[in-house]
Protein backbone atom coordinates (compact mmCIF):
# COMPACT_ATOMS: atom_id res chain seq x y z
CA UNK A 1 0.00 0.00 0.00
CA UNK A 2 1.49 3.49 -1.15
CA UNK A 3 -0.63 5.25 1.54
CA UNK A 4 -2.37 7.48 -1.07
CA UNK A 5 -6.09 7.82 -1.13
CA UNK A 6 -7.53 5.11 -3.41
CA UNK A 7 -10.68 5.94 -5.42
CA UNK A 8 -12.37 2.82 -6.97
CA UNK A 9 -13.86 4.37 -10.18
CA UNK A 10 -16.50 2.71 -11.86
CA UNK A 11 -17.39 3.95 -15.45
CA UNK A 12 -18.72 2.53 -18.48
CA UNK A 13 -17.13 5.10 -21.09
CA UNK A 14 -13.54 4.39 -21.43
CA UNK A 15 -12.77 8.44 -22.88
CA UNK A 16 -15.06 9.39 -19.37
CA UNK A 17 -12.88 6.89 -17.35
CA UNK A 18 -9.60 8.10 -18.74
CA UNK A 19 -10.14 11.44 -17.98
CA UNK A 20 -11.37 10.49 -14.74
CA UNK A 21 -7.96 8.43 -13.34
CA UNK A 22 -6.60 11.68 -14.97
CA UNK A 23 -7.79 14.11 -12.60
CA UNK A 24 -7.36 12.15 -9.77
CA UNK A 25 -4.13 11.26 -10.48
CA UNK A 26 -2.99 14.58 -11.43
CA UNK A 27 -4.34 15.67 -7.94
CA UNK A 28 -2.36 12.88 -6.19
CA UNK A 29 -4.50 10.38 -5.57
CA UNK A 30 -4.16 6.42 -6.59
CA UNK A 31 -7.03 5.00 -8.51
CA UNK A 32 -8.79 1.75 -9.83
CA UNK A 33 -10.76 1.20 -12.55
CA UNK A 34 -13.81 -0.79 -13.43
CA UNK A 35 -16.02 -0.41 -16.78
CA UNK A 36 -19.56 -2.63 -15.29
CA UNK A 37 -20.64 -3.58 -12.14
CA UNK A 38 -19.34 -7.05 -11.76
CA UNK A 39 -15.40 -5.71 -12.36
CA UNK A 40 -16.05 -3.55 -9.96
CA UNK A 41 -17.26 -6.37 -7.40
CA UNK A 42 -14.30 -8.57 -7.75
CA UNK A 43 -12.18 -5.46 -7.55
CA UNK A 44 -14.01 -4.66 -4.21
CA UNK A 45 -13.65 -8.17 -2.76
CA UNK A 46 -10.14 -8.44 -3.59
CA UNK A 47 -9.19 -4.57 -1.93
CA UNK A 48 -11.47 -4.48 0.72
CA UNK A 49 -9.03 -2.58 2.75
CA UNK A 50 -7.78 -0.50 0.32
CA UNK A 51 -10.30 1.64 -0.71
CA UNK A 52 -11.27 5.16 0.69
CA UNK A 53 -13.94 6.35 -1.93
CA UNK A 54 -16.43 5.11 -4.46
CA UNK A 55 -16.93 7.32 -7.55
CA UNK A 56 -19.76 5.54 -10.12
CA UNK A 57 -22.06 6.09 -12.74
CA UNK A 58 -25.41 4.76 -12.60
CA UNK A 59 -26.29 3.49 -16.27
CA UNK A 60 -23.58 1.14 -16.41
CA UNK A 61 -24.78 -1.06 -19.49
CA UNK A 62 -26.55 -4.42 -19.23
CA UNK A 63 -26.27 -5.78 -15.73
CA UNK A 64 -26.31 -4.10 -11.87
CA UNK A 65 -26.13 -0.26 -11.87
CA UNK A 66 -24.65 2.02 -10.44
CA UNK A 67 -26.78 1.81 -7.15
CA UNK A 68 -25.94 -1.82 -7.12
CA UNK A 69 -22.54 -0.85 -7.05
CA UNK A 70 -22.94 1.68 -4.07
CA UNK A 71 -25.40 -1.21 -2.51
CA UNK A 72 -22.64 -3.81 -3.21
CA UNK A 73 -19.48 -1.90 -1.54
CA UNK A 74 -21.76 -1.18 1.65
CA UNK A 75 -21.88 -4.77 2.45
CA UNK A 76 -18.42 -5.46 1.58
CA UNK A 77 -16.37 -2.05 2.43
CA UNK A 78 -18.25 -0.57 4.84
CA UNK A 79 -19.72 3.20 4.98
CA UNK A 80 -17.09 4.58 2.61
CA UNK A 81 -17.89 7.78 0.84
CA UNK A 82 -19.58 7.46 -2.29
CA UNK A 83 -19.84 10.28 -5.70
CA UNK A 84 -22.41 9.13 -7.80
CA UNK A 85 -22.24 10.77 -11.68
CA UNK A 86 -25.12 10.39 -14.08
CA UNK A 87 -26.72 12.06 -16.59
CA UNK A 88 -30.27 11.18 -16.20
CA UNK A 89 -30.65 9.59 -12.52
CA UNK A 90 -30.47 12.68 -10.06
CA UNK A 91 -33.65 12.92 -9.07
CA UNK A 92 -33.69 8.83 -8.04
CA UNK A 93 -30.46 9.90 -5.99
CA UNK A 94 -32.88 11.07 -2.71
CA UNK A 95 -34.85 7.61 -2.84
CA UNK A 96 -32.03 5.75 -2.92
CA UNK A 97 -31.29 7.01 0.27
CA UNK A 98 -27.56 5.70 0.48
CA UNK A 99 -26.05 7.35 2.90
CA UNK A 100 -22.24 9.38 2.75
CA UNK A 101 -23.10 9.98 -0.60
CA UNK A 102 -23.15 13.38 -3.31
CA UNK A 103 -24.70 13.20 -6.77
CA UNK A 104 -22.99 15.05 -9.64
CA UNK A 105 -25.18 15.39 -13.16
CA UNK A 106 -22.98 14.90 -16.18
CA UNK A 107 -21.14 16.92 -17.60
CA UNK A 108 -19.38 17.57 -14.35
CA UNK A 109 -16.98 19.80 -13.59
CA UNK A 110 -13.12 17.89 -12.51
CA UNK A 111 -13.05 21.28 -10.12
CA UNK A 112 -16.05 20.24 -8.20
CA UNK A 113 -15.54 16.29 -8.32
CA UNK A 114 -12.11 17.28 -6.61
CA UNK A 115 -13.63 19.21 -3.79
CA UNK A 116 -16.26 16.45 -3.11
CA UNK A 117 -13.34 14.16 -2.98
CA UNK A 118 -11.34 16.37 -0.56
CA UNK A 119 -14.47 17.09 1.77
CA UNK A 120 -15.37 13.17 2.08
CA UNK A 121 -11.62 12.61 3.42
CA UNK A 122 -11.70 15.79 5.66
Amino acid sequence: MTGRFKILIVEDEAFICMDLVDLFEDAGFETLEAFHAEEAFKIMADSRDGIDLLLTDINLGQGPDGWDVARKSRELLGELPIIFVSEDSQCDWEKQYISKSVMFAKPVQGKDLLEAVNAAIK
